[in-house]
């Protein structure tokens, strides 16, 4: 175990408290917006109307990052970096530049690390934003995942590839983070709303449960909403460090 595991990660975290400090056994929610930092108005919206409880995760190809995550942390927002990581159908569908990925040398995949992880700074964590393919492969993940350990940071795994070895190997590097257990999003209100309500069933049976929703607009309308309303339901809205204490769990598919 890496005893400076989460180091950098607690440096940066927020207060697990949203309107009012959680009562102790209370449910915890963990909702992560992704996709932020490519489309100025949007990210603006979820920095300035989502309650700085939800977590913003930043891709690494916005022209305006350091101020817009400097902004997020400001409104009391932790942030992640998300990493693009290598799916099946690459270089077809091609996460951008820098994406880490299967068969080069690990030192290769760790300086296109290194210059994601340069893009900006105050970050909690590290997700992958697709990947399917890196993320089954122990050969290049474990590295990856090292480097994210080493330096202190969380890791994030967005529970999309039922082949993800991370949570095999986060203890054996001392990685600490969280898998999540909802995609939200969704291609109408009520197909979300069930999401939703699913997220809230494993917070209340597990104690916590995470979601992961990319930044579109209905999209944070309907979560703002959402989390005024679990919270007054007795249902505590905090951080992805809040949650994070646990390793990646092992790979299941997350619920759909």
């Amino acid at each position: 175990t890496i005893p400076s595991a989460g180091r950098s990660g607690r440096v940066y975290a927020r207060p697990a408290a949203g309107s009012a400090a959680p009562k102790p056994g209370a449910p915890r929610i963990a909702l992560v917006v992704g996709g932020l930092g490519l489309a100025t108005s949007v990210t603006e919206t979820a920095i300035e109307r989502l309650p700085g409880a939800v977590t913003l995760a930043f891709a690494p190809y916005g022209a305006d990052l350091p101020r817009q995550t400097q902004k997020a942390r400001e409104a009391g927002h932790e942030i992640l970096l998300q990493a693009p990581m290598e799916p099946f159908d690459y270089p077809n569908v091609d996460p951008g530049p820098h994406t880490l990925r299967v068969g080069v040398d690990a030192a290769a995949n760790r300086d296109d690390l290194h210059w994601l992880m340069s893009r900006f700074t105050g970050y909690v964590g590290v997700a992958n934003f697709l990947g399917a393919r890196l993320l089954g492969d122990e050969t290049a993940l474990a590295p990856i995942l090292r480097e994210i350990a080493d330096r202190g940071l969380f890791y994030l795994d967005d529970g999309a590839s039922g082949q993800s070895v991370a949570g095999a190997l986060a203890p054996q590097i001392g990685l600490l983070g969280a898998r999540v257990d909802v995609g939200l999003d969704a291609p109408d209100g009520a197909a979300m709303g069930a999401a939703l309500d699913r997220l809230e069933k494993i917070a209340r049976e597990k104690g916590v449960a995470v979601g992961v929703a990319n930044a579109l607009p209905a999209t944070l309308e309907r979560l703002s909403i959402f989390a005024a309303a679990v919270e007054a339901r007795g249902v505590a809205l905090v951080p992805f460090s809040a949650v994070a204490s646990r390793g990646p769990a092992p790979s299941a598919g997350r619920a759909r």
